[in-house]
C-alpha cells in the first residue's frame, strides 16, 4: 500500500479512534495503576503530573535527517505524542488534536511552543517516511526517529509503553503503546499530561494558563 492510500486509509480510520478513545486510555489508566506507572485517571489535568518524575533528554534524529538533542528545543514549551505512522487510527486522532489546538492559539503563544512527534516504531518510522507523515499535519510539527536504542532510551524517560503486536499471517505487525500528550516547559520539565479523552478546548486553556502565568 502506498503513503498517499495509507494515510487516507488513516484519517477515515481516526474518525473511529474518536469513539473507541476513550475506552482504550481508561484500559491504559488501569494498567498504569496496577504497574505503578503514570496516574491520571481522575486528577485535574494540571494537577496530575505532581510527584511525577520523567526524563525529557534525547537524542534522535529529526525528519529532516539532522540529529537533535533537548537542547536544540531549548526556551520552547513542547507538545511531545509518541506513537507510529502505521498507527490505524489513535495516532493521527492524537496528532490532529495538537494541530488544532496549535491553530487555536493566538501566533505570538504559538511560536513558543515546539510540537514533536516521537515513533515507537523506528524499524519502519525512517527518516523519509516521518518526513511525509508529519507534512500531513501541522506545519511545526516535527517527527523524531532513531536507533531501537535510542527510542527505548526515550520511551524509558517518559515512562512509554508500547510493545509489537504480530498479525495473525505473520506477515505485519502493529504496536500497542501507550497514548499521552505531554506538554513541557523551557526547562524541559513536564508540566501537565493530556488524555485521549482530553479535548482541544480545555487543552488549549491548559495551555493557555500556564503561558499567562510564565
Amino acid at each position: 500500500m502506498t503513503l498517499k492510500k495509507r494515510l487516507i486509509r488513516t484519517f477515515i480510520l481516526s474518525l473511529v479512534g474518536l469513539a473507541i478513545g476513550a475506552f482504550i486510555a481508561w484500559i491504559q489508566i488501569q494498567d498504569q495503576q496496577s504497574s505503578g506507572d503514570i496516574d491520571i485517571s481522575s486528577a485535574p489535568v494540571s494537577q496530575a503530573v505532581k510527584g511525577i518524575a520523567l526524563d525529557g533528554r534525547f537524542e534522535l534524529v529529526n525528519d529532516q535527517g539532522v540529529t537533535v538533542t533537548q537542547a536544540d528545543y531549548d526556551g520552547q514549551y513542547k507538545l511531545i505524542y509518541f506513537g507510529f505512522t502505521y498507527c490505524p487510527a489513535i495516532c493521527p486522532t492524537e496528532l490532529q488534536k495538537i494541530s488544532q489546538v496549535m491553530n487555536a492559539l493566538d501566533e505570538r503563544k504559538a511560536q513558543k511552543i515546539q510540537p514533536l512527534f516521537i515513533t515507537v516504531d523506528p524499524e519502519r518510522d525512517t527518516v523519509e517516511v516521518m518526513h511525509d507523515y508529519v507534512g500531513m499535519f501541522h506545519p511545526d510539527l516535527v517527527g523524531l526517529t532513531g536507533t531501537p536504542a535510542q527510542i527505548d532510551r526515550v520511551k524509558q524517560g517518559f515512562k512509554v509503553f508500547s510493545t509489537k503486536v504480530q498479525s495473525e499471517d505473520a506477515t505485519d505487525y502493529s504496536v500497542d503503546h501507550s497514548s499521552f500528550i505531554y506538554f513541557m516547559n523551557p526547562d524541559n520539565q513536564v508540566i501537565s499530561i493530556y488524555r485521549i479523552q482530553d479535548d482541544v478546548d480545555m487543552i488549549t486553556a491548559d495551555i493557555v494558563r500556564h503561558l499567562t502565568q510564565s
